[in-house]
C-alpha cells in the first residue's frame, strides 16, 4: 500500500541543545567559536547525562512504589550519576531554577507536564 505524503509517519524530533551551548559559550568566552563536531559531542554528552539521571530517578521512584518522580528522586539520581562537587552545584542550580519558575507564575494558566516528567516516562 502506498502512503500519501501527509499520512507518513514522522520521525521523532531529536532533542538538541546546540543553541544553548553556543549561548553559554558566547557568554563566558565571546571570542571563541565551536566546531560542528565539537557541538555534536557536547550535545551527545548532555543527552547521555539527562538519560542517565532520568533512568536512575525512575528506578528510585519505582523502588519506593511510586509512579511519580519527586524532586528528592531527582536529587538522589543526580548524586548517583555525577561526581560529588558537580552534583552539589547541579542540585543547587536546579533548586534555584525551580524556585524562580514557581515565583514567575509560569505554567499556572495551562496544565502542562514538565520536561523531566515527559522524557523520564519514555525510558
Amino acid at each position: 500500500m502506498r502512503m500519501i505524503s501527509w499520512m507518513r509517519r514522522k520521525e521523532p524530533q531529536r532533542l538538541t541543545y546546540n543553541v544553548y551551548i553556543r549561548r553559554v559559550l558566547k557568554k563566558f568566552h565571546p571570542d571563541i567559536d565551536i566546531t560542528a563536531k565539537s557541538l555534536a559531542i557536547v550535545n551527545s554528552f548532555i543527552n547521555d547525562m539527562f538519560n542517565r539521571i532520568c533512568a536512575d530517578a525512575t528506578r528510585i521512584a519505582s523502588i519506593e512504589g511510586r509512579k511519580t518522580i519527586k524532586m528528592r528522586d531527582m536529587d538522589n539520581a543526580i548524586k548517583l550519576v555525577m561526581p560529588d562537587g558537580l552534583a552539589k552545584r547541579t542540585v543547587s542550580a536546579g533548586i534555584k531554577a525551580l524556585t524562580k519558575y514557581k515565583e514567575s507564575g509560569a505554567g499556572r494558566s495551562r496544565r502542562r507536564r514538565g520536561v523531566v516528567e515527559r522524557f523520564c516516562r519514555t525510558l
